[in-house]
């Protein structure tokens, strides 16, 4: 990756921890700070969350999808993945 591209994802990624911590659901932002930051397996995630492992699959996809979301509005993919996508 470059080194202006691998920038742009830091701050992308910066950005929106900021929007899950204040806007999305607290149960994302838990998800989001045991799993990346303090890098839990998904034993101790459902341990923790007390959710089931269907459940927490929900969860990822969910965040999974809030950041695809938000790169491609950001442009941090090539025109030809956002059209597919789109379509």
């Amino acid at each position: 990756m470059k080194t202006g591209k691998y920038k742009q994802w830091q701050n992308f990624l910066s950005n929106l921890f900021e929007v899950i911590k204040n806007v999305e659901s607290s149960i994302i932002y838990k998800f989001l700070k045991l799993k990346y930051f303090n890098n839990l397996d998904d034993e101790q995630l459902m341990k923790i969350m007390n959710v089931n492992e269907s459940q927490l699959r929900l969860i990822a996809n969910y965040f999974n999808c809030i950041v695809y979301r938000y790169a491609i509005k950001d442009n941090l993919f090539k025109e030809e993945v956002q059209n597919s996508v789109a379509m």
